[in-house]
């Protein structure tokens, strides 16, 4: 079926998206513009790219596919981003709250904390820290239930993309305000933004170019 080709093209279009991103960022971080191949994953990339992707399979389809698939694009955040927090990846910035959290000898934030000389080769755990990954698992709990909610309500009406454009909306916003609770700095930090923060901003014009705000 159309939707199948698809989501099968976007999620081709999605881990490529989101290696590229990676590696684009730490070239462009890396005083000798040494490419770095074996970089992680990058969400915002897997996001664009499987946009792309999904967009060239679905052509005149597009608006209604991508409705239907905007429910699956938080819990896939929420699953992804469960999968960072316990990974110790993309962790949050120092934090004195009482709900933030340390990580282990070895995991990145002690690695990272190390560097700045904040802890010691024997400390046992990292600095207390934001928990910036559940931040962003929250975050796509509920762009997963708006969504539903909004089909739901719009259940009698053709689909336009316009739940699509709403979960694009709310990311790009949700997404900008998580990074001020980050720390780790190999995403990308350009002129006080952070690369997820500039790409946020491309979204909100984008959608709004889209819809002709």
């Amino acid at each position: 079926s159309v939707l199948f080709k698809g989501l099968a093209a976007g999620w081709g279009g999605a881990m490529l998206g989101a290696r590229l991103l990676s590696i684009g960022v730490l070239y462009a971080q890396s005083a000798m513009g040494v490419v770095q191949l074996s970089s992680g994953m990058a969400a915002y990339g897997g996001f664009l790219g499987g946009v792309l992707v999904a967009a060239i399979m679905w052509k005149h389809d597009f608006a209604a596919c991508a409705d239907v698939c905007a429910p699956a694009l938080g819990l896939g955040t929420a699953v992804t981003r469960i999968g960072c927090f316990l990974a110790g990846c993309d962790f949050g910035r120092l934090s004195s709250a009482g709900y933030a959290v340390t990580y282990p000898p070895g995991s990145p934030a002690f690695l990272a904390h190390g560097r700045l000389g904040l802890v010691g080769p024997h400390s046992p755990a990292s600095l207390a820290v934001h928990a910036a990954p559940l931040y962003e698992a929250m975050l796509g709990v509920v762009i997963c239930v708006v969504a539903l909610v909004v089909l739901w309500l719009r259940r009698d009406k053709p689909l336009t993309g316009s739940v699509f454009a709403l979960v694009a909306v709310m990311y790009a916003v949700g997404r900008t305000v998580v990074e001020s609770f980050r720390g780790d700095l190999d995403r990308g930090v350009f002129g006080g933004l952070s690369t997820s923060q500039i790409i946020s901003g491309a979204v909100l014009i984008s959608v709004a170019v889209w819809l002709g705000l």
